[in-house]
């Protein structure tokens, strides 16, 4: 086989596992149980507009679990939103603080939450 043939392949298969990595990352839905669905949900609120692509990318990250989020569609609650200053969506009430953006799961738990202390 030639040298440039062989460099080439080599090229391509790295920006494949370079491009296959970053779906994965982008796309990946953290394990989460039922319980830590719960401890998010009670313990935060996720702000969204229907016809958002990132609040629908967010909701999915969670799978099955998002009913046991505290979601606010801005869309039907404007006025209350309007209230909290809630203008970027997705956004996450946690506390007495705002996030704004599309976070995963595993960085939620792992940046707001931490270990659930009542989840096994």
């Amino acid at each position: 086989m030639n040298k440039n043939l062989v460099w080439t392949l080599i090229t391509i298969f790295l920006i494949l596992g370079i491009v296959a990595i970053i779906l994965v990352n982008k796309f990946s839905i953290t394990s989460l149980s039922i319980c830590e669905a719960k401890y998010i949900g009670n313990h935060s609120t996720l702000y969204v507009l229907s016809g958002c692509s990132h609040c629908e990318d967010q909701l999915k990250m969670f799978g099955e679990n998002k009913k046991y989020l505290n979601i606010v569609d801005c869309s039907e609650n404007l006025e209350e939103c309007q209230k909290l200053g809630i203008t970027h969506f997705p956004t996450w009430v946690i506390g007495d603080k705002t996030y704004i953006g599309t976070k995963s799961v595993k960085y939620i738990l792992d940046n707001y939450f931490g270990v659930c202390p009542f989840c096994p």
